[in-house]
């Protein structure tokens, strides 16, 4: 039995590959997106706390002008943290977004090339049962010549039967004949 061998293996085998390497860095790029939305949290929740605590204890009473001016600071410090943290995630999420892009190519190139390959397959399915009907109908006919032959030979060989069945019959025939004739 015939077997499929699409030539193009080969390319599919590397499109495969290339598509999950692609899954692989995007997976990666959205693992850092998630860690950096996490310490984006963290920071956001610290910050939320301090000022919870500023407002809770230490507005009552006498006021530490040093302390407010140390939290001022932080918050100051917190802010910029916060910002270079957003811009971190905004060139994170450029790199996620060409590395999506890059992860549909690749599969769009890796489907093309399967779909190829189905339609070669459907083509060679399709050639290989012409092939098989054709094959058949050669057997069939030589069988059908072969039939042919065994019927003339056995009609040839009932003439010969018949025509040996019929000489002695004709010799006794010719041997009445001669005999009446002497």
């Amino acid at each position: 039995m015939a077997r499929f061998v699409f030539r193009l293996s080969g390319v599919l085998r590397h499109r495969r590959h290339v598509e999950r390497e692609r899954q692989r860095d995007l997976a990666a790029l959205d693992a850092r997106m998630t860690i950096q939305r996490g310490l984006f949290a963290e920071l956001d929740q610290a910050v939320r706390a301090t000022l919870d605590d500023l407002r809770n204890n230490r507005l009552i009473g006498r006021i530490d002008v040093a302390f407010l001016q140390a939290h001022r600071r932080y918050m100051i410090a917190m802010r910029k943290k916060a910002f270079d943290m957003a811009g971190e995630m905004a060139v994170l999420q450029q790199q996620i977004d060409k590395a999506r892009l890059a992860l549909t190519r690749a599969a769009t190139d890796r489907k093309a090339l399967e779909l190829l390959r189905e339609r070669r397959r459907t083509e060679w399915a399709s050639d290989q049962n012409r092939r098989e009907i054709a094959e058949l109908d050669e057997v069939g006919l030589q069988m059908g010549l072969l039939d042919a032959a065994d019927e003339l030979a056995a009609m040839t060989a009932g003439q010969e039967i018949r025509a040996r069945a019929a000489l002695p019959a004709d010799r006794a025939r010719n041997s009445l004949v001669v005999e009446t004739a002497s």
